[in-house]
């Protein structure tokens, strides 16, 4: 794992000047590129349903057993157990590259926040995300604790190998969340009943669930990297 960050992208993750950076950034940043050894990222796994840790990316697998669900998350752990919260009123940056190796059914998610279940496409926890819904569909999402809003369908993957994609999410802290996809601007969504600390410490989620017998679902996960700034630390 590597934490080292280029200044300029450091800038442009939060929308700061330099004189705004170097007064003023406090913050965690997070960054990996580098999946070992196993078990660097938590992991669940039901059915036939298997999360595998390489040294350039992490495979997460349903496999074809119906329901069958695999998911990896990892958190902050200091601040969890300190009572020391970050909270969603301070502006966040999420880079997942992914790579959609199959697709056949179910759905998809990566997000910064918690997924509120591995049962539904559907995310109400709070969070700022992306979703592939019904195997193909990749939409942004943000939630709020009660509901989920999401983006006009953003790209329609091929439900098989569909290389990478650069998902980036840049969020102001104010609730409005901004979508890019290879660095494309894709648009916004605003929640601005996105706020407090609740999921908060939750750097990434990301899951899979198959929903149709005999499918699967099949992506690995490249490079992960989350800035999340804050003037208390």
């Amino acid at each position: 794992m590597s934490i080292k960050l280029d200044k300029n992208e450091m800038l442009r993750a939060l929308g700061l000047t330099v004189p705004a950076y170097e007064k003023a950034y406090r913050g965690v940043v997070f960054r990996m590129n580098h999946f070992l050894p196993t078990g660097i990222l938590n992991k669940e796994q039901t059915g036939s349903g298997s999360v595998t840790f390489n040294d350039q990316y992490v495979s997460l697998n349903t496999g074809n057993t119906l329901n069958s669900k695999v998911r990896t998350y990892k958190d902050i752990w200091a601040y969890w157990m300190k009572d020391t919260k970050k909270t969603w009123d301070v502006p966040r940056y999420a880079r997942f590259e992914i790579n959609t190796q199959d697709n056949k059914s179910g759905f998809c998610h990566f997000c910064q926040g918690k997924i509120l279940s591995l049962d539904s496409a559907v995310n109400t926890n709070k969070h700022i995300g992306f979703v592939i819904d019904n195997a193909v569909e990749l939409y942004g999402s943000i939630g709020d604790g009660n509901q989920e809003l999401r983006t006009a369908l953003i790209e329609t993957l091929p439900s098989v190998f569909a290389g990478d994609r650069l998902l980036e999410l840049v969020y102001d802290g104010m609730g409005t969340c901004r979508y890019y996809v290879d660095k494309a601007y894709k648009g916004f969504l605003t929640l601005l009943t996105l706020t407090g600390d609740d999921d908060d410490s939750r750097l990434c989620d990301l899951a899979s669930k198959i929903t149709v017998v005999n499918q699967f679902n099949w992506f690995t996960v490249n490079d992960i990297l989350v800035v999340i700034e804050n003037e208390g630390l």
